[in-house]
């Protein structure tokens, strides 16, 4: 399931900038592959190389980095609705010259809600969202235990409130 429109990728494609092959649509990144994709690239400038079977190996080694990277932050993304953005991703151009993503991220709603209830209900929504993907990154694992630490307050605080509400009755 491709989330991107094609308008996005239109407009990815109008606001290309030749001299460059990466296009930054995101400033942080929870997967990032660009490592695995500069061990693909032995020159400064991506794809040199016209050796076809060379070629065919890099685009099919991106090919499987993006359907990675996507299938990563679109786990985040649907599990954890509404509590997560949309994807952002960075693309990088291959030698077809399309547009494959090595990296991206998903922002999640980690602060407290005005109720204990309602935030134990959405820390423990958050926690599946960061967790979601079959991998996940350090910076996945940091959000869910960040999650967990407001879970963990929020339950306290309910807690609270029912002895309170005990000790009135007495």
């Amino acid at each position: 399931m491709k989330i991107l429109s094609s308008i996005f990728y239109l407009n990815l494609y109008n606001n290309y900038n030749n001299e460059k092959n990466f296009i930054n649509v995101s400033q942080t990144k929870d997967i990032d592959y660009s490592k695995e994709v500069n061990k693909l690239n032995n020159s400064n400038n991506f794809f040199t190389r016209n050796d076809l079977n060379t070629e065919n190996q890099k685009l099919q080694k991106l090919k499987e980095i993006d359907n990675k990277v996507k299938a990563h932050e679109e786990a985040h993304y649907i599990t954890g609705s509404p509590y997560t953005s949309y994807p952002k991703y960075n693309y990088i151009k291959g030698p077809d010259g399309g547009y494959y993503a090595i990296s991206g991220e998903v922002n999640i709603d980690t602060s407290p809600e005005n109720n204990p209830k309602k935030t134990i209900k959405k820390m423990e929504k958050v926690i599946k969202a960061a967790l979601a993907p079959s991998d996940p990154s350090s910076k996945d694992l940091q959000v869910a235990m960040k999650a967990k630490r407001e879970l963990e307050k929020a339950k306290l605080e309910l807690e609270k409130q029912k002895y309170s509400e005990n000790s009135y009755k007495v």
